[in-house]
């Protein structure tokens, strides 16, 4: 059995995700539903089954009230009215979210510059002194048996000299321009990431997203780069990419499949995915949209 080294996950959600207004005015992206589980929900679920223990959830200093309502209160009220209805049984569900890893909501820091890095950085005091820990963006999930948070743990166990491991999914070369693209070396090290590549300038098809190991080297890495932004975005993969630079950064590919919910369509997109993935839905789902075509 693989040693587990990795005991913590820090999960971003800080954004004001304004591609979802007005929903997310008064209520955080992350907490939307994919199914009958939240969008953060999944993600806790990946790390959980990686071995993860311990979970730190960066948000919004706003959005903290409602993720403590949603991860803290057992909801005794809801549990009265159910049981008043004979329908006790779908309590369960919220019994579920008492049985997720140790969660802590934390607040993103404002002074540090707008990106992706902040949600990271402003964690720093609960990481220093481990090993190593996972990131994880809050608008990504993986669909499938395998999920990245234990692919990325076991190839850590299995190299831990490695400064961290970064996920990436095969993608078509016409789609590559959208996203940030990985150029490797000595075949499966990070040598650094293209943000969306002009066409036919890609490196690789291997598209990173919000799935990462790190050591606390990472925050070094990330001091440095915000010296360099303080007026522009402060992005997580520009620290890893200079970390790459003096270090190895493992490269492994998804065995799942990524899907990102950080805009409206996309997280219908997810939706349908997971629905036609679940046993109760499967069915229903592919009768309903044979139904839609034919109209």
């Amino acid at each position: 059995m693989t040693k587990r080294l990795i005991k913590k996950a820090v999960i971003g959600d800080a954004g004001v995700a304004s591609r979802y207004l007005p929903v997310t005015k008064t209520f955080p992206k992350a907490l939307l539903p994919l199914l009958n589980k939240s969008i953060m929900d999944w993600v806790i679920l990946e790390c959980q089954e990686a071995g993860i223990e311990e979970i730190l959830i960066v948000t919004d200093p706003s959005n903290i009230k409602t993720y403590e309502n949603y991860y803290y209160d057992a909801s005794q009220r809801i549990k009265d009215v159910l049981q008043r209805q004979k329908k006790l049984e779908r309590y369960s569900n919220i019994l579920d979210l008492f049985s997720y890893p140790k969660i802590t909501v934390i607040p993103q820091l404002s002074e540090l510059p707008y990106g992706s890095a902040a949600p990271l950085v402003s964690a720093r005091k609960y990481l220093e002194k481990e090993i190593g820990f996972l990131y994880c963006q809050g608008d990504d999930v993986v669909h499938g048996s395998e999920k990245d948070a234990d692919t990325m743990c076991k190839a850590f166990a299995e190299e831990p000299t490695v400064e961290g491991v970064i996920m990436t999914q095969e993608t078509p070369n016409e789609d590559l321009h959208h996203y940030g693209v990985v150029k490797l070396k000595d075949s499966c090290y990070l040598d650094h990431i293209v943000e969306r590549p002009t066409e036919g300038k890609a490196p690789s098809n291997l598209v990173s997203y919000g799935r990462y190991l790190l050591r606390p080297s990472i925050f070094d890495a990330a001091d440095e780069v915000m010296k360099d932004h303080m007026e522009g975005e402060f992005m997580l993969v520009d620290a890893i990419t200079k970390l790459a630079s003096t270090k190895k950064v493992l490269v492994k590919k998804t065995e799942g499949i990524w899907l990102t919910t950080g805009d409206p369509l996309n997280h219908l997109k997810a939706q349908l995915t997971f629905a036609l993935g679940h046993d109760k839905y499967k069915e229903e789902m592919e009768k309903f949209i044979k139904q839609l075509i034919r109209a």
